[in-house]
């Protein structure tokens, strides 16, 4: 469950701030393949003060701050996080962490034509160093329909909770974080009225947390490079629109860490990520109150899961669901009037006529098998006071 809240303060012509607050539970159990029963609940309270000036035509600005308090209680069995932190924590079966972030952007019109943004945000939880994430990016207008993107960026992802909390008690040290350093070359096109569509290609590298079967825990296993190409394009009209991309990325060198082991590479291929991955989306106004919304994701194979699986002869020849296309299909439906929205929506709706559809593919052990997504129903509400 999610409640959330949000409110815009114009102080001048000029300058606004917006607040926001939230609050999230969420909660889980089930029994894992060695019979152990695993619990898992989580709360968060959140909240974000983010102000924009503008203080002249050619110069922009967001800045603001961040608060994340999560709580968690986990119960689990045989090898799992929760089960190795009671060992050394018996008498606390919940934990608390907070997250201070600070962030912000400045965009400058350098010429009617180009525009710089440079921005970031610092990230400070109780479990790690402060983490860092620049971005810079320059717009430039070869023509009144044609832009051409240079961006730059470095996202850095914290390790997940119950890891971080782990190696705080047994070491009384912080946990190292994910980062992904990343460049693209983005072209986009205004067509006319109704067409839009862009092309980019993009290359980086990925100081990668994954599971590593030799520590038996999930840290960072070495260092992934890859590139990538990705079209999409825009179409509306009327009452309809449709929307769809597809990309295509491929792995050039993974430098595995000293005493490491992972299940993501396989030669020069990703295990766990399709190379092809297409999505669309589309969407109808019946009229100004009533609307239909549709969506579908699909990975094109596994090749490299199943090459791993080849190559260390732990491939099921009669079972090949797990290599194949996976496809998710959601479906809402909206009713909007005036300053409320209602919405009903079924997510990985395939999984009613084949539960092979909404496989997603358990890399870890060897290869050669998945997990299906439940399908769900999802009743929304929203009120602009």
């Amino acid at each position: 469950m999610t409640f959330t809240a949000k409110y815009l303060q114009e102080l001048t012509g000029t300058f606004n701030i917006e607040y926001l607050f939230s609050y999230d539970t969420f909660r889980y159990m089930r029994r894992d393949f060695s019979n152990n029963y695993n619990r898992h609940d989580e709360d968060e309270i959140f909240a974000r003060a983010l102000g924009r000036w503008t203080p002249d035509e050619r110069h922009s600005l967001a800045f603001g701050a961040e608060v994340s308090l999560e709580s968690f209680n986990s119960m689990s069995g045989g090898n799992f996080n929760a089960w190795r932190i009671s060992t050394y924590d018996w008498d606390k079966e919940a934990w608390t962490t907070a997250t201070y972030s600070a962030l912000g952007e400045w965009q400058w019109t350098l010429t009617d034509s180009a525009t710089l943004f440079l921005g970031g945000r610092a990230d400070k939880n109780s479990y790690t160093d402060i983490l860092y994430s620049p971005r810079a990016a320059v717009v430039y207008s070869l023509t009144p329909q044609d832009t051409l993107k240079f961006i730059a960026a470095q996202s850095v992802r914290m390790q997940n909770a119950e890891e971080s909390r782990l190696r705080w008690l047994q070491t009384k040290d912080t946990s190292d974080a994910e980062e992904l350093d990343n460049l693209e070359i983005r072209w986009e096109r205004q067509h006319n009225d109704h067409l839009w569509f862009a092309f980019s290609g993009f290359a980086g590298k990925l100081d990668i947390i994954a599971w590593d079967v030799a520590s038996v825990s999930t840290t960072n296993v070495g260092l992934q490079k890859f590139w990538g190409l990705e079209g999409e394009f825009t179409y509306k009209k009327d009452r309809w629109n449709l929307s769809a991309s597809h990309s295509y990325v491929t792995l050039t060198d993974f430098d595995l860490r000293e005493g490491m082991s992972t299940y993501l590479v396989s030669g020069d291929r990703l295990t766990s990520w399709s190379d092809h991955i297409t999505k669309v989306q589309t969407g109808y106004q019946f009229n100004p109150n009533w609307s239909l919304l549709t969506s579908a994701r699909i990975y094109w194979g596994f090749p490299g899961a199943e090459d791993y699986a080849v190559t260390r002869d732990t491939i099921d020849k009669g079972f090949s669901d797990a290599y194949d296309a996976a496809v998710f299909v959601n479906l809402g439906l909206r009713y909007q009037k005036e300053k409320m929205s209602i919405g009903l929506d079924g997510t990985n709706l395939l999984g009613f006529i084949d539960k092979k559809y909404n496989r997603r593919l358990r890399v870890q052990g060897n290869c050669n098998d998945y997990r299906s997504t439940a399908p769900s129903v999802l009743l929304s509400f929203k009120y602009l006071f």
